[in-house]
């Protein structure tokens, strides 16, 4: 996984993103064992740690400079049913 999303910026950009909404939502979820939340932030924190030092491709990194300035998804249009 962390290979994947060390190629390509907007992947793991949306992935950081998702992890921090994740993380967030924890404390939300007040039927959530303490256990159970302890463990899942010890799995995100241990995702991010791997995303941080893995290496990265020259494109990852020259996109990285760019950021969100420019559009990195696309949209989602509505589906004829």
């Amino acid at each position: 996984m962390v290979s994947v999303l060390s190629s390509v910026w907007g992947f793991q950009h949306t992935a950081e993103a998702n992890l921090d909404k994740l993380e967030q939502a924890l404390d939300r979820w007040a039927d959530l064992p303490g256990s159970v939340r302890d463990v899942v932030r010890q799995r995100i924190e241990r995702i991010r740690r791997s995303l941080e030092e893995s290496p990265k491709t020259r494109r990852w990194r020259l996109r990285s400079k760019v950021g969100e300035r420019i559009r990195w998804y696309e949209e989602v249009g509505e589906v004829d049913r």
